[in-house]
């Protein structure tokens, strides 16, 4: 259900949605105008299997048309033209998302229906050439049409995709009318389609044998470095051969009930008299007597806001002490840790904890506001403590240092590549001429897999990058 809804919100539009119908009833009228013509000039009248076929392949080309020129995914591009064959393949590898490749499926089955119903409306198309010549010409139009309207991109991943989801179409047909008469090489038709599933299913396991996901870093884009001086203004530091590895179980409806109601109780909230409105990765918590309200997202991590309007009385200037604070929200249920950095701001109170202690990894910030009477009135939490659950090797720091120069980095700050155009082969440019670093940390990151992994926190005079620690 959740590919579908994904699908849903992917492609339809209420203009997509029209024109289907729209295309409905055309296909109906002229299928009926086409037979009234026939019947006067004293011709056959098409078989009902001809005339269903014809009316599908309508359908299908105005759906294709919608899905790839009008749909909701398809809002104005950037008009970039991708060249490299198999990139959206490595994107999609990186990524680790199911959504990444959903879309080079849904591209693929894309064209699947051309590659079937082309054969059974016109016999010339039983040759897989003029299949695979039809589904490359209108798949190059497609892409054609989607840079000049810069309603996405020119990619050809999508026509290669598109070009190969008619001719699997096509061996699905050939495979099926070969069984109805008995053709001893009809199970041959079955070796491509049975060959690309196995492609598939063998990436996914690769990618489930890994003990790690990948992080943010490793992608098919890299910043060029070449003329780019690096100097490094620092002692590398010691860091053994060895890091913890930290993993963070994903959250479900269950552990937001979990952690919602010991919480909400300490905050003078009646759980179960709270009304839950629960979506795929986010549960909202709501009292609308007491104008209160907890919301609970759990997709990619985990954060919580909460919400008290029920007093009138305006939050306490922040002069409360840190260890009054620390207190306060110890009670409520959250492990802030003792080294966690303490802010405050007009009435807001923060701690922000990156850093291990005791075995967990605490990563993130707690905020909040509160009366006078230590009532809360908001609250922001969005720190994950996280447990060890192994070791890996990492390399030297010096590792680090070669990866700068050679572009492969993550760089937050977004200071040398904010704005540039990513060219052909992920290769992004970068106008500065020299590179200070002062200093090289470790740190953790999400991976897609939700470890945290050790990583080499690089600061340098252009912000922090973050690069590769695992060998």
């Amino acid at each position: 259900m959740a590919t579908l809804r994904y699908i849903w919100g992917q492609y339809a539009s209420p203009l997509m949605l029209l024109l289907l119908l729209v295309a409905v009833v055309v296909g109906v009228a002229v299928g009926v105008g086409l037979a009234r013509v026939r019947a006067r000039r004293g011709k056959a009248p098409l078989s009902r299997g001809t005339y269903l076929v014809g009316v599908l392949l309508w359908l299908w080309l105005v759906g294709m048309v919608c899905v790839t020129l009008l749909g909701s995914r398809g809002i104005w591009g950037s008009g970039e033209v991708n060249l490299q064959l198999f990139l959206a393949w490595e994107e999609a590898w990186y990524a680790g998302e199911r959504t990444a490749w959903l879309y080079i499926v849904l591209n693929l089955a894309l064209f699947l229906p051309l590659g079937v119903l082309l054969p059974l409306l016109e016999t010339r198309f039983r040759k897989v050439t003029w299949v695979l010549g039809t589904a490359a010409v209108l798949s190059l139009a497609v892409e054609l049409l989607q840079l000049v309207l810069r309603r996405g991109s020119a990619d050809i991943d999508d026509w290669f995709l598109n070009v190969l989801g008619a001719f699997l179409g096509w061996c699905l047909l050939r495979f099926v009318l070969g069984l109805k008469k008995r053709e001893k090489k009809a199970v041959g038709y079955l070796l491509p389609p049975v060959a690309c599933a196995l492609v598939f299913c063998g990436i996914a396991l690769a990618y489930q044998a890994q003990p790690y996901g990948m992080l943010p870093m490793q992608s098919v884009e890299r910043v060029e470095m070449s003329g780019v001086e690096v100097h490094t203004d620092c002692p590398l530091p010691d860091v053994g051969e060895t890091a913890p590895v930290y993993y963070a179980a994903p959250w479900t409806e269950a552990n937001c009930d979990e952690y919602a109601r010991p919480l909400l109780t300490a905050l003078g909230e009646d759980f179960d008299a709270m009304e839950a409105e629960r979506s795929e990765y986010r549960v909202d918590y709501t009292d609308p007597v007491h104008h209160s309200s907890l919301q609970v997202l759990f997709l990619g991590g985990f954060r919580a806001f909460y919400q008290n309007q029920s007093g009138a009385t305006e939050p306490a200037p922040a002069t409360a002490s840190r260890e009054e604070v620390l207190q306060k929200l110890r009670s409520l249920g959250i492990p802030l840790p003792d080294q966690a950095d303490f802010s405050t701001e007009a009435g807001a109170y923060c701690f922000t904890a990156d850093g291990v202690e005791d075995g967990v990894l605490y990563q993130g910030q707690v905020t909040c506001t509160y009366r006078e009477d230590g009532q809360i009135l908001s609250l922001s939490d969005e720190l994950v403590a996280v447990p060890q659950s192994g070791e890996v090797s990492i390399c030297p720091p010096e590792k680090a240092v070669e990866q700068v120069c050679d572009g492969k980095f993550l760089d937050t700050d977004g200071r040398l590549s904010a704005g540039r155009s990513v060219e052909e082969g992920g290769v992004v440019r970068s106008d500065i001429d020299t590179l200070t670093i002062q200093s090289i940390t470790l740190a953790y990151l999400r991976d897609t897999k939700d470890y945290y992994q050790p990583v080499y926190a690089v600061k340098t005079d252009k912000g922090i990058l973050y690069t590769l620690a695992t060998q």
